[in-house]
């Protein structure tokens, strides 16, 4: 989980970097001379990411509460989406059951 946790902020911060940087880049060659005006493209886009990053920290503290309590009752449970690979990865049938082969 908290690899794709760091995928997803890793992608979103690369994303956050170069819209900030061509927003900043783009207002500095349309500006005219002697005026520099702040990238509008940035201040529209930048809460979008800020939004992004509440919404998959919130997702990810949900899901640690979520499976430490199923941990602690002693339920088998499956990460959403990376689950099936983890099991696969690791040998581990359903219910926690080693494969046997």
């Amino acid at each position: 989980m908290q690899i794709v946790h760091l995928v997803i902020i890793v992608v979103v911060m690369l994303l956050l970097f170069a819209v900030s940087f061509g927003s900043f880049f783009f207002s500095m060659s349309h500006s005219t001379p002697g005026r520099i005006e702040p990238p509008v493209g940035l201040f529209v886009v930048f809460p979008l990411f800020w939004l992004v990053f509440m919404a998959d920290w919130i997702a990810i503290l949900l899901l640690a509460i979520i499976y430490g309590i199923k941990a602690s009752r002693g339920e088998w449970a499956e990460y959403p989406v990376i689950g099936r690979w983890t099991r696969r990865i690791l040998k581990i049938g359903p219910g926690g059951t080693a494969y046997t082969e």
